[in-house]
């Protein structure tokens, strides 16, 4: 792959890399997302900065990835998905990699279906 399109893909998909990867971070600390190393952020803290919509997506897809099990290998293969569908009209929600089975769902016009 030509250097120029690694950078447009992650260009178009730096921001949900970065929230997947706060997601999966805060697997460990039910109710808060962990932003950083020793920051995190919890859904009250968030309604008081006005971020709580945008938070209570994260804690629940944290608690899908939890419920899941999701593992570092896992993580790994759904942030390729990630980076591979960057850019498309479909937008991603959550994939679950195990036992040789890939499931895919996706957010089309605000109606999810599974692949």
């Amino acid at each position: 792959m030509q250097i120029d399109d690694q950078i447009s893909l992650l260009i178009n998909a730096w921001c949900e890399l970065l929230l997947f990867s706060c997601c999966f971070r805060s697997m460990s600390t039910p109710g808060e997302i962990r932003v950083s190393l020793g920051k995190s952020i919890s859904l009250a803290q968030a309604k008081d900065l006005g971020l709580g919509a945008c938070i209570e997506r994260m804690l629940n897809f944290t608690e899908h990835l939890r419920r899941l099990r999701v593992d570092k290998y896992e993580y790994v293969a759904m942030k390729v998905i990630v980076l591979l569908t960057s850019g498309k009209s479909e937008h991603f929600v959550l994939v679950w990699v195990g036992g040789g089975r890939c499931y895919m769902a996706f957010a089309k016009n605000g109606k999810e279906s599974v692949k």
